[in-house]
């Protein structure tokens, strides 16, 4: 097997104008001895689009995006370089039938001036709603903290602190 690397635009050794991407494409292959067979499970392309490449029958190929996918890998598979394999193909290819956009796809939503206003009702309600309940709420959540069950000297903490952080300091706090 022949370790010759095949390149497109620089190589000076094959005549680049005369030959075509498939042709070089099948000649890579043949020097170094391999077959569609080996070329597909290698790089699981179908068999049939590998042929596609080298026969330059484009339109067989499924997308433009996938038969280039199927020339890099193909063309990396060969020892040749993936990007000038890519740029050696025609820049326009036929687009298989079938990849038009189906016509209720793509619709352009329209938010109008009503929808935005709603909206914004809508979210200031619900923030409104919500510290209605905070503060609906707030006595009875905060008349469980549990001051009733501590002893004498632990209440007396307690309105130590209070005074000092609620009511303005220590000279309003008398024993």
């Amino acid at each position: 097997m022949s370790q010759e690397l095949l390149k497109f635009p620089g190589d000076e050794s094959i005549d680049n104008s005369s030959i075509s991407i498939g042709q070089y494409l099948q000649e890579a292959r043949s020097v170094r001895k391999l077959s569609l067979d080996d070329a597909a499970a290698v790089t699981r392309i179908s068999k049939h689009y590998l042929q596609a490449l080298e026969d330059e029958k484009f339109d067989i190929l499924p997308a433009p995006v996938y038969a280039r996918g199927f020339m890099r890998s193909y063309a990396k598979f060969l020892g040749l370089d993936p990007v000038a394999a890519v740029m050696a193909m025609p820049s326009e290819m036929p687009q298989p039938s079938g990849l038009e956009p189906l016509a209720g796809l793509r619709q352009q939503v329209k938010v109008s001036k009503n929808d935005f206003n709603l909206r914004v009702v809508a979210i200031f309600l619900t923030v409104a709603v919500v510290a209605i309940l905070l503060l609906w709420l707030a006595p009875k959540i905060g008349s469980g903290t549990g001051i009733d069950d501590l002893d004498v000297t632990q209440k007396l903490g307690v309105d130590i602190v209070r005074s000092y952080f609620f009511e303005g300091g220590m000279s309003n706090f008398s024993l």
